[in-house]
């Protein structure tokens, strides 16, 4: 079925939002940019640049209702939203792959699912063993959410050399 031609407006914005979109699309753009924004924040906060950084991570920003407003700090936005949000694009690929894909077949999913308790217990286990008795212990939850976001930027790198299987498998150890 074909879809009716776009007004000017349509076409314009259209045009604006299209590199967006192919940006996002492409997986290793996104790793990219991961890597190169975890780069700078380390650089940043550990060099001179410390005060610089600090005050950018904790600039409010938000939406404004009337009086209702809804401010984070840049690093809640990134800790809470954009972290929200991969983890809400991770599960509908994952239920693509359940509903259409390679994780049709049930044993598929019996190793999927076995890997991403591993996945999900061995990261926090190490980090509490490490840091029991200290003031970190309570962290024990970060490792489980930052190390998919991670691996999957790199496996964005290697896309055509790497399986889809080991693709599936690593998103569905988020």
């Amino acid at each position: 079925m074909n879809e009716p031609p776009l007004n000017p407006v349509e076409q314009k914005v259209a045009s604006l939002i299209s590199p967006f979109e192919k940006f996002v699309e492409s997986q290793t753009s996104t790793g990219l940019l991961l890597v190169f924004a975890t780069l700078l924040a380390m650089v940043m906060a550990n060099t001179g640049m410390n005060d610089i950084y600090q005050t950018i991570i904790h600039v409010k920003a938000g939406l404004i209702f009337g009086d209702h407003q809804f401010k984070m700090s840049v690093e809640e936005w990134i800790g809470s939203g954009l972290m929200a949000l991969f983890f809400f694009v991770l599960g509908l690929e994952l239920k693509r792959e359940c509903l259409a894909g390679e994780l049709q077949n049930p044993k598929r999913i019996g190793i999927v699912l076995s890997a991403a308790l591993g996945g999900m217990v061995m990261p926090a286990v190490i980090y509490y063993l490490i840091n029991s008795g200290s003031s970190f212990q309570e962290g024990w939850a970060i490792p489980m959410a930052t190390d998919t976001a991670f691996a999957l930027g790199a496996l964005a790198f290697f896309k055509r050399k790497v399986s889809k299987e080991l693709f599936i498998s690593l998103t569905g150890l988020a």
